[in-house]
């Protein structure tokens, strides 16, 4: 695999080197944080359908149960 830029380029020209890896630090970093926020939405949205899922469990308990309890009163 071919480099970008050479040792001889780097040694020409330091604080261009240093930048380029600057930008090639900061851009990593900005690929890595992206991965973690899309990790981290899909966890979130699989634990909002989980209390959705458990909600809707609920409330159907609580419907049944008032249910059984207008039933019993009359």
């Amino acid at each position: 695999m071919k480099q970008p830029v050479t040792f001889k380029e780097f040694a020409k020209s330091p604080y261009t080197a240093i930048l380029f890896m600057a930008l090639m630090a900061v851009g990593y970093l900005q690929y890595q944080n992206q991965n973690i926020l899309l990790s981290t939405i899909q966890d979130l949205n699989d634990k909002v359908e989980r209390a959705e899922e458990l909600a809707k469990e609920r409330q159907d308990q609580l419907i049944e149960h008032l249910q059984k309890a207008q039933f019993n009163e009359k």
